[in-house]
């Protein structure tokens, strides 16, 4: 064991704003004893091997590990086996759509809610599959953040309260740095609370001026209207923090956010509609 704010003889605080104080290695083959591998504490990790299993079964070999890592978070093929692919999506400021976080929640919730309808019986069983599916993905920081988050929104209703943005987005992160407060020095969890106080404060305001300015109401063309508020809301607070991070930012993420974000929507709901057919 080894402490995590060391690495290379130099102080490094990445493991500590995560969480992570000690950095364990193991010499040996490893076994693991002890459990039944469909017990209840195994579960969500069962859930996600068996998604896998029926991405390779249906999903051809060009495309099933893009959807491992869209529906499961598993990106070990992507980032081994397709370097190209990793760093054209980089260049192009879509990286995120791989990186389980509060867009993959926020699509989740959005495709139970348009099955289901939104009621307080909904909101229940949305968070308990939120959170079966933050567990499931091996639970980073990014998707236990936007966790916490949606479980806010979503608890409104059941309280027979009016959800309020600024108040759900505070108390969210004030829970996290709390457990950890150190968190507050993680590059994702900054990224993250950016990009949500930037749709929280001017993604209702953006939204209805470009509708008055298009004038229209047809469906498809309201939908790319509100993916261009939400890119350019997200934009406005984590263009700088990224600058500030990596001394760069994608001039092309602004449109290729507006050119791809209705496919990965489609994508996300239907690998795991093909997912249940499959079955």
């Amino acid at each position: 064991l080894n402490p995590a704010n060391m690495r290379y003889n130099y102080e490094y605080d990445a493991n500590i704003s995560k969480g992570l104080y000690l950095v364990g290695t193991v010499y040996g083959e490893t076994q693991k004893t002890g459990h039944w591998d469909k017990s209840f504490l195994y579960f969500p990790q069962y859930i996600g091997n068996s998604i896998r299993e029926k991405i390779d079964e249906i999903f051809p070999d060009n495309a099933a590990f893009f959807m491992k890592a869209l529906l499961t978070g598993d990106k070990n093929e992507y980032y081994a086996e397709h370097e190209d692919l990793s760093c054209a999506m980089g260049i192009a400021g879509l990286s995120h759509v791989v990186a389980v976080s509060g867009m993959h929640v926020a699509f989740l919730v959005g495709f139970l809610q348009l099955i289901l309808g939104k009621n307080r019986k909904t909101a229940l069983g949305c968070i308990m599959l939120v959170w079966l599916f933050v567990i499931m993905v091996g639970a980073p920081a990014s998707a236990v953040r936007a966790g916490v988050m949606q479980t806010l929104i979503l608890m409104a209703p059941l309280f027979k309260r009016e959800n309020d943005g600024i108040t759900s987005l505070s108390f969210a992160l004030a829970l996290i740095l709390v457990f950890n407060p150190f968190a507050c020095g993680n590059i994702g969890l900054q990224l993250s609370f950016a990009a949500m106080a930037g749709i929280v404060l001017f993604g209702d305001k953006i939204y209805p001026w470009l509708k008055e300015k298009f004038n229209t109401e047809t469906l498809l063309l309201c939908y790319t209207l509100g993916i261009c508020a939400s890119s350019a809301s997200v934009f406005i607070f984590s263009f700088p923090v990224a600058a500030l991070h990596f001394g760069y930012v994608s001039a092309m993420s602004l449109f290729s956010n507006v050119l791809c974000l209705w496919a990965i929507t489609l994508l996300f709901c239907g690998g795991y509609l093909s997912c249940a057919i499959g079955y």
